[in-house]
């Protein structure tokens, strides 16, 4: 009986000193989503599409979703846009992002300064720095 409970309290301090020097070497840490290059025109005409080229990269390939928010000084932020990635593009996306104004009388957006702030999250909750 009592080989029994020396055997147990081995392996469990076993246990616990495996977690421990997982913890100490940096195991189990998750890498967050770098944002590796990024262009954008600095202006475009009314009526155009501006488009954001980005690309991604996370070393775990667990990337989630990305976030864009537009900002127009002296009106305030624009509702969160959110784009969900496919299983297949958690590693490593590039792309771009649009905004459209179409729709807008163009005299409102002459000479009107926007600014786009992007973030990518992965599945741990790690944001990409904008």
């Amino acid at each position: 009986m009592d080989k029994k409970i020396m055997i147990s309290i081995f392996l469990f301090i076993l246990f616990l000193g495996g977690l421990t020097l997982g913890s100490a070497t940096g195991q189990g840490q998750k890498v967050s989503p770098t944002i590796k290059d990024s262009f954008a025109a600095k202006q475009i005409n009314p009526f155009e599409t501006w488009k954001v080229y980005f690309t991604v990269a996370d070393p775990d390939g667990d990337m989630q979703s990305v976030f864009a928010i537009v900002d127009q000084p002296g009106a305030g932020q624009y509702p969160l846009s959110i784009t969900r990635l496919k299983r297949g593009n958690q590693k490593e996306i590039s792309g771009y992002i649009y905004l459209t104004n179409f729709g807008v009388d163009s005299a409102l957006l002459n000479f009107t300064d926007l600014t786009l702030t992007i973030w990518v999250r992965d599945q741990s909750g790690n944001l990409a720095s904008p």
